[in-house]
């Protein structure tokens, strides 16, 4: 097991059941890629879902369903596979694993053969880039931590001790008429937002720590 990925098993609760079986070797041929050891660990232990109902994690594999995990994509130079690639900052590849609520997305920068080596570029709402040299589960760790080493700030990052996980099966088969399991964010929420230096509920993207 990745030991980023292993913290994070630590440190993040999952509400019900997570994890995804996932056939690598499939993938790989499927992306033209081998994706990284901290990602496919993390698939298997956490799978595809959302952490805080604000931060969403993708899965590789295609699903024909409308009501499944959201997948990975590319964000290509000549403009395939994302409609916003205009201002692509990269003349490589991108590919996309995550993002949050307030539209911020998480990508892979695609560098080389060696897929550890995978830093994390962000694009804002705006569209603008920030690139951090850390891989995925690294960033989410980060995400969870004090406050000054975030990679992103908003209100709705609540991190240790109070973020969860909550995988997309056991989010589809919560009944319509029960409680939300969100519904301790409320509190969590207005009391972060009321906090200084943080916007209207809004979102910043810091420089690489």
């Amino acid at each position: 097991m990745h030991p980023v990925v292993e913290e994070l098993a630590r440190v993040l609760p999952v509400i019900g059941s997570a994890g995804d079986n996932v056939d690598w070797g499939e993938v790989s041929v499927d992306w033209g890629v081998g994706f990284p050891g901290d990602f496919r660990d993390f698939t298997t232990l956490f799978g595809a879902g959302t952490i805080d109902n604000y931060i969403v994690i993708g899965t590789p594999v295609y699903s024909a369903s409308k009501r499944g995990p959201a997948r990975l994509r590319d964000l290509a130079p000549t403009g395939t596979g994302d409609e916003i690639s205009d201002a692509l900052p990269y003349t490589g590849r991108l590919i996309w694993w995550g993002g949050s609520t307030d539209a911020a997305d998480f990508y892979w920068d695609v560098i080389g053969a060696e897929a550890e080596a995978w830093p994390v570029v962000v694009r804002s709402a705006e569209g603008e880039f920030t690139r951090f040299e850390c891989g995925m589960a690294e960033f989410l760790l980060r995400m969870l931590g004090p406050r000054k080493q975030r990679p992103l700030e908003s209100p709705r990052l609540y991190g240790v001790p109070n973020s969860r996980f909550l995988h997309w099966r056991e989010d589809l088969s919560t009944p319509v008429t029960a409680e939300s399991p969100w519904e301790y964010l409320e509190e969590l929420y207005e009391m972060n937002e009321l906090e200084e230096g943080l916007p209207d509920g809004g979102l910043v993207i810091f420089d690489d720590l």
